[in-house]
């Protein structure tokens, strides 16, 4: 288990967090504080950075503690962090097309179809309050326009990248003086020297006219002089033959142009953000709401408010159809959506056996008992199916499937996809054109200052009403139809086939909204302040963006792939890539140099000395003479290894001769080759003549030469502690070729006869020839001759000889000593229990040991999602110690110190857990919480489940190179029928249990990993239960 979260004293262990990052909260204790959350202790990962040197230390910049939060003071900005005890929930902001719980451990979960919001105001400069409330749709920004607005250009739709304006300030003897500026801090009602950068030092960058008192003067108009788009999309209904003559438009507008342009509004589809500087759009509306304008400078009317509280009531569609209005604060956001989920109106991929793919619609969906009704809309069937089937899209970064509330598409006649899928449209400006285009606009911005007369002062004239092939989801149908509204107002009730979606093009800028980047956080923290003191328009962030937070992960190459997660500490085994190898303690133990040495070759050498050989050659010769019993005969291969009865064997005083044929094919028989040792050695008493004084065989596989020198079998006794000591569910003695030996009465803890015991699981092994299959056999096969490399291999499969846990076994192979194949048996007192896992392995002969070995996971789940955050379905093994997830530096790979047998024990004690939940990063802190513990028992469930179909997998089309063994552990040993009737059990529960699953927020698994299974899982478990069943009666098991 990980070390408990540092925590405030006094919360209870399984304690949730009660708010969220942009909830704004009140003091318990002083009603008229208001602030804003900033930071949220479970959206956190790892350590704060430390500052830059000579920097201090930010306010904010410590490590949260569960339980606190940190704010910022809607008043001055000033930041802290407390408790959330001490605070009170004011408002809460949600988007359309939000996920929405009444709790975080509330199993029902609803999405957001439409927002009604009221806000309190008051005079952007005077303060002075608007009495009642009004409402958010008669509001519009103060601003013209500003960055990420829609623009409309000869069929050509746009993002309004950054604007250069000009800003009007009034200073305290009522003289105006402009400011000009194209970091979007230019807001009505702001004070001048809140819109100014500021140097290193603090000090503003920009020089004010001698009058001027910078920090009362205000802004009392903006107006915008550039403006830099980038173009999205053309308009879809334009004809193909046509679209030639509609060229992308230019990038930059300024003077008369502006006028030629159409500005898409689209300020009531964001939430009215407290701060947030708007007017009425309708004059009218002033004198209904008793707003009065102040006077300034030259009789100038300013009409702007910033807004001050704010109330909104949701239209929620519940999972089971059912819609209501509800009042926001009473619901949390749901960002930890499980794979399958889905909502009523919703497109996805139903999966049935043998890869059937069909697309429906949602039409109702249980959280309860996991099961979803569907609408086939080829047949209009509806079905009722367990939601394992479901591929709701979305996965795994894939696309999602059809539109959801509140997204912008494009109208069309055709998309040319296959429903569900919508295709997506929408080029965003890459970094280095931005970079470019940013410097043009900043040269544009000197000619203004130079020549102002130029440019001039011009606002977008185009109608929004001619618009008509864009526009914003409004509704999704149960039928599978959607209503697009366009900015007309008028609504269109279309197909999925019939329309684009018009791609965000900041939202992979801004996707995480929960965790800034590097050097992101500050910025975001400086722009939430600057909004939240003067209300002023801050720039648009990450929680404008609405979307999940997403975690990165290392492919291969070390390089992001969108997609984090961490391997769970676990009480059943510790493994560290510095620890040492069997049998050794310290550091480069067995002296092999380190990672960052350069002499490679100092790894031990491949053979012995001459005058080595011949000294054990005497000793053989030595020992055949006193004992003729063939089973005792030792022989030497070409290649210097030593066998006694097909057992590898050395000497006192030298190193074990293990080169890859020391262990190659098994003997061509290999039933009589995996009998015990004293069954042969009696076989072959009785094939020879009786020997007067011969010594009987010992109990123990140890060959003794008699007189004083002994030839000794390998075998390593783990040192307490170490990590070998602590890998897999048991701890046996291991011998030379793989075995490990059973208990006195040939038994597991279990009862049953040990597998390792048995002979016919060798747990090591090299086969002749490495099977077509093998996911790396296209790789290089030509065999290094680098002594590092060849010495390091040995060394390899020493340790995965002698010290393999018996859940494990690997095979090699003499055409190809670059591949392995690796079955892991799934560990006891988890979702994984005796469900086989397959990887491939590929050591690069010219890369390994320097870079660690590529893994692929063999995925039997039929595209029903991943059975393990680690275990990609399409074969990514996430673990620190392959550089395929970048955790902690001193979990990475070590040349010097990491080994195979880790990575293998790393994957069965680690991956393979009891809660696999937490294995994915974004959840880790949720263990032990209520909502970690909600979550993780559904997850648990649908590993249980979809690892089940694993067995089957196996043994219809079992691995090449491990048919033997899987039919020895299923077949010949009964684990298949313990699987089963494993399975019936939990089905026999749950089915007798229906209408009282275990109680929310219980966790699912006991000790032997029974527990109630939903009506949705135990519908897939029946299947698979069902075919293991007909290959049992096969097999008379």
């Amino acid at each position: 288990m990980p070390p408990p979260p540092a925590s405030l004293p006094g919360l209870p262990d399984d304690y949730t967090s009660e708010f969220f990052r942009n909830d704004v909260v009140q003091s318990r204790t002083n009603a008229a504080f208001r602030a804003k959350v900033l930071r949220c202790w479970a959206d956190e990962d790892g350590d704060m950075p430390p500052p830059p040197p000579g920097q201090e230390v930010h306010p904010l910049d410590r490590n949260l503690k569960r339980g606190e939060v940190g704010i910022a003071d809607i008043t001055n900005g000033e930041l802290s962090i407390v408790p959330e005890s001490s605070l009170t929930l004011s408002s809460r902001d949600f988007l359309k097309g939000d996920v929405v719980k009444r709790s975080l451990t509330s199993p029902e979960s609803a999405v957001i179809v439409d927002m009604s919001t009221q806000v309190k105001l008051v005079h952007a400069i005077t303060k002075a309050p608007v009495e009642d409330w009004v409402d958010y749709k008669l509001l519009k920004n103060s601003l013209s326009i500003e960055a990420r607005d829609r623009v409309v250009y000869k069929g050509w739709i746009g993002t309004v990248e950054e604007v250069f304006e000009d800003g009007l300030i009034e200073s305290q003897i009522g003289i105006c003086y402009r400011l000009a500026e194209m970091g979007g801090l230019l807001d009505p009602g702001r004070k001048a020297a809140d819109s100014i950068p500021k140097d290193a030092h603090g000090h503003l960058s920009n020089p004010f006219p001698p009058f001027a008192s910078p920090s009362v003067d205000c802004i009392i108009d903006v107006r915008p002089i550039v403006i830099y788009v980038t173009w999205n999309a053309m308009n879809q209904q334009i004809p193909v033959s046509e679209q030639e003559n509609y060229p992308e438009p230019k990038q930059f507008w300024y003077g008369k142009d502006i006028e030629e342009l159409t500005h898409l509004d689209t300020f009531n589809l964001q939430p009215g953000f407290i701060g947030a500087s708007v007017c009425f759009k309708d004059p009218a509306d002033e004198k209904r709401y008793n707003f009065k304008p102040s006077t300034h400078a030259g009789g100038f009317e300013f009409n702007k408010l910033r807004i001050d509280q704010s109330r909104t009531v949701l239209t929620l569609r519940w999972q089971d159809g059912n819609e209501t209005r509800e009042v926001s604060t009473g619901f949390v956001p749901y960002r930890n959506i499980d794979d399958y989920e889905t909502w009523p109106g919703e497109h996805l991929i139903w999966r049935g056996e043998n890869d059937e793919r069909r697309h429906a619609v949602t039409q109702s969906f249980d959280p309860h008992q996991r099961v979803a009704e569907l609408l086939f809309p080829e047949t209009n069937e509806k079905q009722l199916v367990p939601v394992l089937e479901l591929d709701p899209g979305g996965r795994n970064g894939l696309a999602a499937y059809g539109v959801g509330f509140g997204q912008q598409v494009l109208l069309c006649e055709k998309n040319g996809s296959t429903p569900p899928e919508v295709p997506v449209l929408g080029q965003a400006e890459t970094p280095v054109n931005n970079i470019v285009a940013r410097h043009e606009l900043a040269r544009l911005a000197d000619e203004y200052v130079a020549s102002p007369d130029k440019f001039g002062y011009y606002l977008p004239k185009g109608d929004p009403k001619l618009v008509d092939w864009w526009g914003e989801v409004t509704q999704l149908h149960l039928d599978g139809s959607i209503t697009v509204k366009l900015p007309s107002g008028d609504e269109k009730r279309v197909g999925i086939e019939n329309v684009f979606l018009l791609n965000e093009p900041h939202g992979e800028m801004f996707e995480d909204e929960m965790a800034p980047g590097d050097g992101e956080e500050d910025d975001m923290i400086i722009d939430e302040i600057g909004a939240l003191i003067s209300g002023g328009k801050r720039r648009r962030s990450s929680d404008d963006a609405g979307s999940d937070a997403s975690w990165e992960t290392m492919d291969e190459d070390g390089q992001a792939d969108g997609e984090e997660h961490r391997e769970e500490s676990s009480n059943q085994i510790s493994v560290r890539p510095d620890s040492p190898w069997p049998g050794q303690s310290g550091d480069n133990a067995d002296g092999v140099e380190d990672e960052h040495d350069s002499d490679r070759d100092s790894y031990e050498g491949m053979s012995t000395s001459e005058g080595e050989e011949e000294r054990v050659d005497r000793m053989i010769a030595e020992h055949q003479a006193a004992n003729p019993d063939p089973t005792l005969a030792i022989t030497r291969s070409p290649s210097g290894t030593y066998y006694q009865d097909g057992i590898p064997v050395y000497f006192p005083g030298s190193e074990p001769f293990l080169t890859p044929e020391a262990y190659s094919k098994p003997p061509r028989h290999p039933d009589e080759y995996m009998l015990p040792i004293q069954e042969k050695q009696a076989q072959a008493r009785a094939r020879a003549p009786a020997q007067t004084g011969q010594s009987s065989p010992t109990n123990q596989p140890t060959a003794t030469i008699t007189g004083t020198t002994s030839v000794e079998v390998f075998q390593v006794e783990d040192e307490p502690g170490s990590a070998m000591a602590e890998a897999g569910p048991s701890k046996p003695t291991v011998q030379p070729n793989g075995h490990v030996a059973a208990s006195a009465d040939g038994k597991d803890k279990h009862g049953d006869k040990s597998a390792l015991e048995d002979n016919a699981w060798n747990r090591f092994e090299m086969l002749e020839e490495a099977p077509e299959d093998h996911w790396f056999i296209k790789e290089s096969s030509l065999q290094s001759t680098n002594k590092a490399y060849l010495s390091r291999l040995k060394k390899e499969h020493r340790a995965l000889m002698t010290s393999l846990p018996d859940n494990i076994i690997v095979r090699t192979y003499e055409d190809r000593t670059d591949l392995m194949r690796v079955l892991i048996i799934g560990p006891e007192g988890t979702p994984y229990t005796d469900a086989p896992f397959v990887f491939d392995v590929y050591l690069n002969p010219t890369r390994f040991p320097n870079d660690p070995p590529l893994v692929h996971f063999h995925s039997h789940t039929n595209g029903h999602g991943r059975c393990n955050p680690n275990l990609y379905e399409e074969g990514k093994v996430c673990l620190s110690i392959l550089g395929t997830w970048s955790g902690d530096a001193s979990e990475s790979w070590n040349p010097a110190k990491s080994s195979l047998l880790q990575v293998f024990v790393s994957i069965s004690g680690l991956v393979l857990v009891r809660h696999p939940y937490h294995c994915e990063p974004a959840f880790a802190k949720l263990e032990g919480t209520k909502e970690g513990k909600v979550n993780s028992r559904l997850y648990s469930e649908k590993a249980y489940v979809l690892s089940r179909s694993f067995v089957r997998t196996s043994l219809d089309r079992p691995p090449t190179g491990l048919a033997t063994e899987i039919r020895h552990y299923y077949i010949t040993r009964g684990k298949l029928r313990s699987v089963i009737s494993h399975a019936s059990e939990l089905i026999e529960k749950g089915q007798s249990d229906v209408e009282s699953l275990t109680k929310e927020g219980e966790e699912m698994w006991n000790a032997d990993a029974v527990g109630s299974l939903t009506m949705g899982a135990i519908i897939t478990l029946k299947r698979t239960i069902t075919a293991l069943e007909k290959i049992a009666e096969r097999e008379g098991v």
